[in-house]
């Protein structure tokens, strides 16, 4: 049985200020124009008996109804070509309390008008539940209110013998620090639990990869890059066999918005116009046109940055979607160096900024505020 491990499409994510055509923000377009392409090569090229969804389909707790209607759209495109398709919820898609309702609850009503009622199922309900498709054997478990509710349905996990048995979750991995996000809401999983699986379908982790020490468990990564974390990695698909696991198949979508970090200046002993002078040679010397850009400019004194002109920066690189200039102060012995974002992107930006640089928060508190923030501001915006 062939079948597509894909997770992290973040629908309804935005960045930064230019809009499209129609009015929308860019990079919500780019990111749901990114599932559809990956939809289409799905359907049209790879041809699977099964799609696995493992988490964060949206962005929020509460995507717009414009997002909300493109997400089922292009879910119900998969059944529609005969696909069986599995997804669970994720810690972006997932409310933190019971009384807030999930989105997801729209796709069981959604599920029901399918004439083929196993086609389409959306777990998100807390709990461990196993699904067996042909010679496979799922066994599923969604983002969960708690980390206590997550721990104790990773008690229950159990491989069927005699069957190929593959595990979904959407968490980071406990002792693996390159694999903790510090998101609110975030789980983390033992890669203990992995043992006796076939294969270990993961989502929350952007970054197409297997896991080191653990070759029977992967990460697919998003189908978009969501941040500068992930300006090298390509984006797509895993392609599965259930007669040849855990190996995988990646399936890279192509015509994605580019991101680029250009080479970092050290302006170390440079004066003001040595370093314009750099920056808009590293801008000429890469087609910056609807690209999203940044730059490094470290060890900058005080005296100096104060005077770069940002706004002939911005003239240099007017034809990307975004640039960013990033400067890093030079330092006294001893001392972290302070980085400096002078550029002003959109309102969610500008707070996730302002609570990162606020060092009097411990890491929860500092997960839990910008994840209520951004609540508040979603909320704010769609009002």
């Amino acid at each position: 049985m062939k079948i597509i491990h894909i997770s992290d499409t973040h629908l309804g994510s935005s960045s930064y200020r230019k809009l499209s055509a129609d009015g929308f923000n860019q990079r919500e377009v780019d990111i749901c124009d990114a599932f559809e392409k990956a939809i289409d090569q799905i359907i049209d090229e790879i041809k699977p008996d099964l799609v696995l969804h493992c988490g964060d389909l949206f962005d929020v707790v509460k995507p717009t109804n414009r997002i909300l209607n493109f997400g089922i759209k292009q879910i119900l495109r998969l059944s529609r070509a005969g696909i069986k398709t599995i997804v669970i919820s994720g810690n972006h898609d997932s409310p933190k309390q019971k009384y807030m309702g999930s989105v997801f609850e729209i796709f069981d009503l959604v599920s029901g008008s399918i004439e083929d009622k196993e086609i389409l199922k959306i777990y998100y309900k807390n709990e461990y539940k196993t699904l067996d498709i042909g010679d496979v054997t799922l066994h599923i478990i969604p983002q969960c209110i708690s980390d206590d509710i997550f721990k104790a349905e990773l008690a229950k996990l159990s491989p069927v013998k005699g069957r190929k048995n593959i595990l979904m979750l959407h968490a980071g991995l406990a002792g693996m620090e390159e694999f903790e996000h510090g998101d609110f809401n975030e789980l983390l999983v033992d890669p203990k639990y992995f043992e006796g699986f076939d294969y270990v379908a993961l989502g929350h982790n952007h970054g197409l990869q297997k896991i080191r020490c653990y070759e029977n468990a992967a990460y697919c990564g998003s189908t978009e890059r969501l941040s500068f974390n992930e300006v090298s990695q390509p984006k797509g698909v895993i392609e599965l066999d259930s007669n040849d696991l855990p190996n995988i198949k990646p399936h890279f979508l192509g015509n994605i918005r580019i991101m680029r970090e250009l080479s970092p200046i050290d302006a170390t002993g440079k004066d003001t116009t040595q370093i314009m002078e750099e920056i808009e040679a590293a801008i000429r010397s890469f087609d910056v046109k609807d690209k999203i850009v940044r730059i490094k400019i470290n060890n900058i004194e005080p005296h100096i940055l104060e005077n770069i002109n940002d706004r002939q920066i911005r003239e240099w690189a007017s034809g990307a979607l975004h640039f960013e200039p990033i400067y890093e102060k030079a330092a006294k012995a001893g001392e972290k160096a302070e980085i400096v974002k002078p550029s002003i992107g959109g309102i969610k930006e500008e707070f996730v900024d302002y609570i990162n640089a606020y060092n009097g928060l411990k890491e929860d508190d500092l997960a839990f505020y910008k994840a209520k923030g951004i609540e508040y501001i979603e909320a704010a915006i769609q009002e």
